[in-house]
């Protein structure tokens, strides 16, 4: 079964996804999280389910969508970051 949680983020209100199907493991897919409140936000989700984030999956490269991918990774030691390759700058 695949567990799926939404926020919402930055001035844009864009959605940020946490998914996971494996207890205690999920991804964040289009971090748009923005400011110290929002990754906060961010992480109280991650311990309330009681999850790990393992990596990060971008849709695409819009700035909206991409906020919170330096913080995820400085917090959650260089997790991996997956995206289409034409979206690389």
């Amino acid at each position: 079964m695949l567990n799926i949680r939404a926020l919402t983020c930055n001035l844009l209100q864009e959605r940020t996804y946490l998914a996971w199907s494996v207890p205690g493991h999920c991804i964040a897919v289009d971090p748009g999280c923005y400011g110290p409140d929002e990754i906060r936000t961010l992480e109280d989700l991650l311990k309330q389910e009681g999850l790990a984030l393992d990596a990060i999956l971008l849709t695409h490269g819009h700035f909206d969508h991409i906020f919170g991918v330096k913080a995820l990774q400085d917090r959650f030691g260089g997790i991996p970051v997956y995206m289409h390759p034409a979206d690389e700058v």
